[in-house]
């Protein structure tokens, strides 16, 4: 249940997020201010609709290859599986729902990876609406900061649920 829960989720998300990137990148010029110096001064631009197609592409190829290439290779009986207590938890009584919980995890990095690079996105958006073009350096360390502890707790909860085994 968790599997398909977290997987429709995840397609919704990642849609919801191309959608907004389409609807927002209305408000750029013809040339983009895409990539920015720490200093938060744009060093790089791009066609408008370069820098759009590129966005979409990462936002969804991105995601959907973290949630998506594990999933196909995770569900062969031969698949390498490195967990804490693999004995335990890939045991054929087990194994299913372990590779159901590991594809819902997966589900969930891909969810945080989309909406980080929509909110990355946004950031751009926002940095090409000044003149010249500036992305506070604080503000995208601050996102940084925040999808790094994101996949911090993710990859706690992951080996959490694994650490032991049940009675």
């Amino acid at each position: 249940m968790w599997r398909s829960l977290s997987l429709l989720i995840f397609l919704l998300v990642v849609g919801g997020c191309a959608i907004f990137v389409l609807l927002s990148s209305a408000a750029l010029g013809p040339v983009v201010a895409s990539h920015f110096a720490a200093s938060g001064q744009a060093n790089g631009f791009a066609p408008h609709a370069v820098y759009v197609n590129f966005m979409l592409g990462m936002l969804v190829v991105a995601p959907s290859l973290a949630v998506f290439v594990p999933r196909l290779g995770i569900n062969r009986p031969n698949a390498r599986i490195n967990l804490p207590n693999g004995a335990y938890w890939l045991a054929p009584e087990r194994r299913q729902a372990t590779i159901d919980t590991l594809c819902a995890h997966m589900a969930v990095f891909g969810t945080l990876l989309a909406l980080f690079l929509t909110y990355v996105h946004s950031m751009v958006v926002e940095a090409n609406q000044h003149v010249p073009p500036n992305l506070p350096a604080d503000a995208f360390i601050k996102a940084m900061l925040g999808f790094v502890g994101a996949v911090a707790v993710w990859l706690a909860l992951l080996f959490w649920r694994f650490r032991r085994v049940e009675a």
